[in-house]
């Protein structure tokens, strides 16, 4: 199979700390099989108004947002 790309993938956490391993896991697998992330268009959005301060995807911060859009 040739994955040339995945149109959304959807990380669950209930903690911070969680996420961010998540998302370094993903990161890891990622590289490990060539395939880029575009941290521009990768967007962090958190439920009950908890604000995650510090999720880093290639080195950059992920932008929190308030409302999921597909685009």
């Amino acid at each position: 199979m040739n994955l040339c790309y995945a149109d959304v993938i959807i990380l669950l956490a209930t903690l911070e700390a969680e996420l961010q391993e998540l998302v370094n896991r993903l990161d890891q697998v990622s590289c490990k099989y060539s395939l880029l992330i575009n941290v521009d268009k990768t967007k962090l959005m958190a439920i009950d108004g908890i604000v995650c301060a510090y999720s880093l995807i290639q080195n950059e911060q992920l932008e929190q947002v308030d409302t999921f859009s597909r685009r």
